[in-house]
């Protein structure tokens, strides 16, 4: 009998770990992990930027895929990762990487034709989901959070206009609003997309958006 239960015991605990699998040790973390890559040929040029989280508590920093191309003078993006550090949990930083050009660096190459750049563009927005699903991490502090996340880029150049859309979750009980990248675009003016960044801002949960 006590067989029986310590088997079942066992399993039950493989499946909820199997469930609850995360890229984050309990007791340290130092790993680097993907977000998305376009088609975009080489990468001269690297930029960082980073948001950091405290003791699960607060969090705040902008580690957005447009900061870290900013920061690098990066018009043209190759690929983007995300490196996370943390010891106890105590103090967790996120920085997300990213590699590729400035446009003077690949005027010269021929650009794919339309029709190609669009596949290439529909491309890199699925294989980010998939990989953000299969990856997701979370950054948000139980006190306050007021950061920016990377979620996707593009091999389409600097865009010279933002859209942005919002939904809101009220004490974590009743969430609504539409903030896909769709609203974002229609909202811009936008058509062709370069990159998509989230933004968190939350004081103890009452009101998220």
């Amino acid at each position: 009998m006590k067989k029986a239960f310590v088997s079942a015991a066992l399993a039950v605990s493989a499946v909820i770990l199997s469930s609850c699998v995360s890229p984050i040790g309990a007791v340290y973390t130092d790993t680097t992990l993907p977000v998305t890559a376009t088609a975009a040929a080489g990468a001269s040029k690297v930029g960082t930027a980073t948001s950091t989280t405290y003791l699960g508590l607060w969090a705040e920093g902008d580690a957005s895929i447009n900061a870290a191309k900013k920061n690098g003078g990066i018009t043209t993006v190759s690929s983007v990762d995300e490196k996370i550090k943390t010891i106890l949990g105590i103090v967790t930083t996120y920085t997300t990487t990213v590699r590729g050009n400035k446009s003077s660096d690949i005027e010269s190459k021929q650009a794919p034709p339309k029709m190609m750049k669009k596949a290439f563009v529909s491309a890199a927005l699925a294989i980010s989901a998939l990989t953000l699903c299969s990856c997701a991490v979370s950054r948000v502090g139980a006190i306050y959070t007021d950061i920016s996340a990377p979620k996707a880029s593009t091999c389409a150049g600097d865009s010279s206009k933002v859209g942005t859309s919002t939904s809101t979750t009220y004490l974590g009980l009743w969430a609504e609003g539409d903030a896909s990248i769709e609203a974002a675009k229609k909202n811009g003016g936008i058509t062709t997309v370069s990159s998509v960044d989230t933004k968190i801002e939350s004081i103890l949960g009452i009101i998220s958006t």
